[in-house]
């Protein structure tokens, strides 16, 4: 017996926005954008007043409140909707009614008045975008939650100076500290789109730098480097990886790299966002290499680890982003085995990568034994099988 695998939000928020775009709520007057829009949209029509949209759901939760809110509807073929994609395929077989085709000749409502709808000058579609990419991620709740605070610091600041009120200096590089594997490179990017959406940066790309791409051998030439790559990240943030590795000590051309960096930060403070990133406790002496690192660098955000369940929804989001779907047998021994290797955690850990590596190499022992099979069918494409895993593996998973 095979289980779908979970879908990322943004699959949702695609698939609806798709269908019921042209429609609106009948009580905000605002399109349907996303599964959580057409959600509350309904709602609102059932209560006759506006039902706010204030928390952002997870993919887990909106499908509890599609299946509590038509688990009482009979549908002509005997199906019920159980999650989102049971009522998309109920819907596309025209046995459910689109909001808006009821809703479109609603009367408007005095009960949802402009302080109560959520604020559209805070995002426009593109930040929603980001912003839902960056909730879809699996774990890291407490970075998800570190980035949401910035965010809203940043805007209430841009208010404040559009209402010719005082605003607080914005410093916003940051130092990113964690494991390899952990999302930083990710988080940057879509940070990137976020600041670029709400007016702080001008293009909003990311530039990903490491020491090779700063430091050169010879003198004059590593701030030569550090300008081009600053240069290319104007606009946008520039990602340093394993940033400690600038500074050496001695008569290091890191050095050179450093306060070459510190002068264009503040040259080009307007329009650039520098985000650092390396493991912790060397972070740390990196930042006091300098004094004035770290008036630059005043904020920090940890990546955690992921646990052995995060790092399964990874494995599992893989499989639906290569259409491929995992047995049961399968599932369990791919449950154990991470659990064993979060408990063990050697020196090859590398969290996401390490389930990254994992999938690829599963998907080339699935290749070996369909290509070896007299006879394939689609199912035999798709499918991934216990056998599919190496014997350690297997092994491993029994601890």
């Amino acid at each position: 017996m095979f289980q779908e695998m979970p879908k990322p939000i943004s699959y949702y928020n695609r698939e609806f926005a798709k269908r019921f775009s042209k429609y609106k709520d009948p009580y905000t007057g605002n399109s349907i954008k996303t599964a959580q829009d057409y959600l509350y949209a309904i709602r609102s029509q059932e209560a006759g007043r506006c039902i706010k949209n204030d928390k952002r759901l997870t993919v887990e939760e909106l499908n509890v409140e599609y299946r509590l809110y038509f688990q009482d509807i009979e549908l002509p073929d005997g199906l019920s909707v159980l999650n989102m994609d049971d009522f998309l395929r109920e819907y596309d077989l025209k046995k459910i009614l689109a909001i808006g085709e009821y809703a479109s000749n609603a009367e408007e409502s005095e009960d949802c008045t402009e302080e109560e709808e959520q604020d559209s000058e805070q995002f426009d579609e593109e930040t929603i975008d980001h912003m839902e990419e960056l909730y879809s991620l699996i774990g890291i709740n407490s970075v998800k939650k570190n980035v949401s605070s910035l965010i809203d610091f940043v805007k209430m600041q841009r208010m404040r100076e559009k209402a010719n009120m005082k605003a607080l200096p914005l410093s916003l590089h940051l130092v990113f500290t964690g494991n390899p594997g952990t999302g930083k490179t990710t988080v940057a990017r879509i940070l990137a789109g976020i600041y670029k959406d709400i007016g702080v940066l001008s293009k909003g790309q990311l530039v990903e730098v490491s020491r090779a791409d700063l430091v050169a051998g010879y003198v004059g030439q590593t701030a030569i480097k550090t300008k081009e790559a600053v240069k290319a990240a104007l606009g946008g943030v520039l990602f340093i990886d394993e940033a400690y590795s600038l500074y050496k000590g001695g008569n290091d051309f890191g050095q050179e790299a450093i306060d070459t960096l510190l002068k264009e930060m503040e040259d080009n403070r307007k329009d650039l966002v520098v985000i650092v990133a390396g493991y912790p406790e060397l972070m740390e002496g990196f930042l006091d290499s300098n004094p004035g690192l770290r008036s630059r660098f005043n904020n920090t955000i940890a990546f955690p680890d992921y646990t052995g369940e995060e790092l399964e929804k990874i494995f599992y989001r893989f499989c639906v982003k290569y259409d491929y779907d995992i047995e049961d047998k399968a599932k369990e021994l791919l449950r154990n085995h991470l659990n064993y290797v979060v408990r063990r955690k050697d020196e090859s850990f590398a969290n996401a990568r390490t389930v990254r590596n994992l999938f690829e190499h599963v998907l080339k022992n699935q290749a070996t034994r369909v290509m070896n099979s007299r006879s394939i069918s689609e199912e035999d494409l798709r499918i991934i099988k216990e056998e599919d895993f190496d014997p350690k593996v297997v092994y491993y998973s029994k601890f």
